[in-house]
């Protein structure tokens, strides 16, 4: 919960939202971690590695929320 507080710091830190985003989507919580995701790609380009990277992310997430919310 740390994280939390540093981001109400830091909004844009890198690390803390690539984290926060990871531990959304550990916990299934697939919409949060596109969240985050996208809060981080605006910070890169996501033209590179990593920005393509986190955009593989978000399609994950997206498709298990999809996987989610059709078993329902």
């Amino acid at each position: 919960i740390q994280l939390q507080a540093l981001l109400k710091k830091q909004p844009r830190n890198p690390i803390a939202l690539n984290l926060m985003a990871l531990n959304a989507y550990h916990h299934r919580q697939f919409q949060q971690a596109v969240d985050y995701w996208e809060q981080l790609l605006a910070e890169l380009d996501p033209a590179s590695a990593e920005g393509k990277n986190v955009l593989d992310a978000i399609a994950q997430a997206q498709k298990q929320q999809r996987s989610v919310s059709s078993n329902k």
